[in-house]
């Protein structure tokens, strides 16, 4: 087999919705946003699998968040996450090396999604490499300050790095050119996308899914993109 007989999987989403864990994400919560979600394509980031259904799970720490939730993980339906020797690849479970360097929607091919050390980058790389149209993003805050980073519990542990990171825009605008990308954050510190209010998300007419169908064609997606890379080798 050579990489001229691999097909090429074009299909286009709509709109993909990826699941921060900022606090900001509460209003949506109470405005119906769980409802508004369940047959729409969603990646949940972490934690956020315990509090939204998503399509996939995509996560980065193998030695604390997998190994706390190793059994969960192991059965979700579908999950995109860094490559590590304790992760286990299966048909539900993908997994690829990450870089500091984004290499736009060729990044699945060559085995290096663009992460800089946070899951919510490596899950708008995926989205764009999956060809998503448009991406919407909740809880996205990059909370500063002395403020709680999640809407989840009242743990403070991203502080350090969002405190020390500088200007947080220097590791998004990359994505600009390669998708419409929104904040439905009005008090994110990342200001390089427009943003939205949540009363005109819930507003918004996306695209529905039968979950099992959308879990299968990015599976066609994910697994066309590794047999392309290991040819490559």
């Amino acid at each position: 087999m050579t990489i001229a007989n691999i097909p090429q999987d074009d299909k286009e989403f709509k709109d993909v919705v990826i699941i921060g864990g900022g606090p900001s994400i509460q209003e949506g919560i109470d405005k119906g946003l769980k409802e508004f979600l369940k047959d729409k394509f969603v990646i949940v980031i972490n934690n956020v699998f315990k509090h939204f259904n998503g399509t996939l799970l995509t996560f980065m720490d193998a030695e604390s968040f997998y190994a706390r939730n190793k059994k969960i993980i192991d059965n979700y339906p579908l999950v995109v996450s860094k490559k590590h020797p304790d992760i286990k690849k299966s048909k539900n479970n993908y997994l690829f090396n990450v870089s500091d360097i984004y290499h736009g929607k060729k990044s699945l091919d060559i085995n290096k999604i663009y992460n800089k050390k946070l899951t919510g980058i490596f899950s708008i790389t995926l989205s764009i490499c999956l060809n998503a149209k448009k991406i919407y993003l909740l809880g996205y805050d990059f909370t500063k300050g002395k403020s709680k980073t999640h809407f989840y519990d009242n743990s403070y542990y991203g502080l350090l790095f969002y405190n020390n990171v500088g200007n947080p825009n220097k590791m998004f605008d990359v994505f600009n050119n390669d998708a419409k990308i929104i904040n439905v954050s009005m008090e994110s510190n990342i200001t390089c996308f427009p943003k939205m209010t949540y009363n005109d998300f819930l507003n918004e007419e996306l695209e529905t899914h039968n979950q099992e169908e959308l879990r299968e064609s990015i599976k066609r997606k994910l697994h066309l993109s590794s047999i392309r890379f290991l040819l490559k080798q």
